[in-house]
């Protein structure tokens, strides 16, 4: 079965006029899982970024992750909007393209935690270079993370990162299934 997914991916890019090595048709498999349309649309971004030459499997991983932060990012804008039943569908989006729940959550978490450093740091009148350099961010992150501040009280981050420390200990002591413990953490971020 492993085999015939790979090979077609292989297909897809010679059709595509591209390649793809079998290493990076692995990884991508593993990434986007047996979703046929998932994976060529992936796959035509690959072929784009890799600019004729052979995908590798460090070009599925950086686009990959590129493409899941943005998710993250706007995952964290529609929670600071008080937009639930977007946050949820894109959560579950993220979770059906086969993102684990403990990963997802570490990403919440990793931006939470970046928004509280942001809003503390900017309050102190920091540029956003000095903020990017200070804690050691791409620019971007620090871009973003001024943009979803004002969304957000400091009371509300500390009560957000609490909410996200309680879900991440019931998700590994078993107290609650991880796609559960996901969609209350969303509905209940969105209501600080």
């Amino acid at each position: 079965k492993e085999g015939e997914l790979l090979n077609w991916i292989q297909e897809q890019a010679r059709d595509k006029e591209g390649e793809i090595r079998w290493d990076a048709c692995r990884e991508l498999a593993g990434l986007a899982g047996d979703d046929l349309r998932l994976l060529d649309q992936e796959l035509d971004k690959l072929l784009l970024y890799a600019n004729g030459q052979p995908v590798t499997e460090t070009d599925v991983r950086a686009l990959v992750s590129l493409a899941r932060e943005a998710s993250v990012f706007d995952l964290v804008d529609y929670v600071g909007r008080r937009e639930a039943d977007k946050a949820l569908r894109l959560l579950h989006r993220l979770l059906d393209e086969g993102e684990p729940p403990l990963r997802l959550l570490s990403m919440l978490t990793r931006q939470v935690r970046i928004l509280i450093q942001v809003s503390e740091l900017n309050s102190s009148r920091m540029t956003q270079e000095q903020i990017a350099k200070r804690l050691k961010l791409h620019p971007y992150v620090v871009k973003k993370g001024l943009a979803q501040a004002p969304n957000f009280a400091m009371s509300q981050l500390e009560k957000a990162y609490a909410l996200l420390v309680d879900t991440d200990w019931q998700i590994k002591t078993g107290e609650m299934e991880g796609e559960l413990a996901l969609d209350l953490l969303v509905v209940s971020l969105t209501r600080l």
